[in-house]
């Protein structure tokens, strides 16, 4: 039953975002404070695959999202080793689509304000699943992230995992 309702969500919201694309052109309030140093150090093979993968999911009709991979990357999930900050590598999903960003936008802001209606939970839900199912791929301390650019400096995330976790709390839906 849950692999059905699991499935469920991850067409539903493949297909929202589909349908939100199609007749557009490309162009947790928690926020990604990543800092990213110059590396000469190349994406890893495995990161740059489910990279692809990610890109491919959300992008079945069109340009929905844009998909980019940093090497170096410090931030809360980087691994302490002697007092210092290990860096990882994250893929860094960027919703692109106007329609698709203000879906988005609304369903996140309804959820956060206790006022989303079922779709609204599903969509983020399927959205959320798809980034964790991706993640399982990662390795070490790599991160997986979905979100939307506020402003040149903040990014909002809308899912957020890492191998074995996720780092924002999946949307909860209640099916009576």
């Amino acid at each position: 039953m849950n692999k059905l309702i699991t499935g469920g969500l991850v067409l539903l919201s493949t297909g929202l975002l589909s349908a939100c694309h199609q007749s557009a052109s490309p162009s947790s309030a928690k926020h990604s404070t990543a800092t990213a140093r110059r590396s000469t150090k190349s994406v890893t093979a495995n990161n740059r695959k489910i990279a692809q993968h990610v890109a491919r999911e959300f992008n079945k009709n069109g340009q929905a999202v844009t998909v980019r991979t940093a090497t170096e990357v410090i931030d809360d999930q980087s691994k302490k080793v002697n007092g210092k900050s290990v860096p990882h590598q994250e893929i860094r999903v960027l919703i692109t689509d106007k329609q698709v960003l203000k879906a988005v936008k609304e369903a996140k802001t309804a959820v956060s304000n206790q006022t989303a209606s079922t779709d609204q939970k599903m969509y983020l839900a399927g959205i959320q699943e798809t980034i964790t199912k991706a993640a399982r791929e990662l390795k070490g301390q790599d991160t997986l992230t979905m979100g939307y650019e506020e402003d040149a400096d903040n990014t909002v995330l809308v899912a957020a995992s890492m191998k074995d976790k996720d780092l924002i709390k999946p949307v909860e839906i209640s099916i009576e």
